[in-house]
């Protein structure tokens, strides 16, 4: 639900986002954007969470059966020391 001039207003993003998704599996939020997987066309796609049109796009495709989505910001990781390539003595 969204606010403007002190009126509530909701805009349904998901209303008119089915009309190009065919099979929804799993959905995230990462700042201003909508990510979310469909099983049928075997993809990734993002779009404006506000709104659901704006940069509506396919992140991904080709991929088998995805089946869940997470998405990390790099702010909030914190950073870390990378042990691979270390020896064991």
């Amino acid at each position: 639900m969204l606010i403007a001039s002190g009126l509530p207003t909701q805009i349904n993003v998901f209303e008119h986002l089915m009309q190009f998704i065919k099979h929804p599996h799993a959905l995230t939020v990462l700042e201003d954007t909508l990510y979310w997987t469909d099983r049928e066309g075997m993809s990734v796609s993002s779009c404006n969470k506000w709104n659901g049109k704006d940069g509506q796009s396919v992140v991904m495709t080709g991929l088998d059966s995805p089946n869940d989505i997470h998405a990390f910001n790099p702010v909030r990781q914190p950073n870390g020391e990378f042990y691979a390539f270390e020896t064991i003595s």
